[in-house]
């Protein structure tokens, strides 16, 4: 990982450390592959804090852009059933 994740200082340190973890189970998701029990429950306690569609979407464009990994791929996959997610970075 050579990159920082994008985040913004106005969140509280509980909003950060979910925002992290999502981040986190989006890389495994990529990098290794992950169960979707994990990605479930990293995305339900994210969306805990009452992030709208709007800041997620951001927080995406962000994130892919460092990393070339989206959330949203990751999220979409855990909703259509997918039991474990590997996903590839698309070119």
């Amino acid at each position: 990982m050579g990159y920082s994740y994008p985040i913004d200082p106005s969140w509280t340190r509980d909003e950060l450390l979910s925002v992290m973890a999502l981040f986190q189970i989006v890389e495994k998701a990529y990098e290794k592959g992950a169960a979707r029990e994990e990605v479930a429950a990293a995305y339900r306690h994210f969306s805990s804090f009452g992030f709208s569609k709007a800041e997620l979407k951001q927080l995406d464009r962000d994130f892919m852009k460092v990393s070339g990994y989206s959330i949203y791929r990751v999220i979409k996959a855990c909703q259509d059933g997918e039991k474990f997610i590997r996903l590839k970075v698309k070119a």
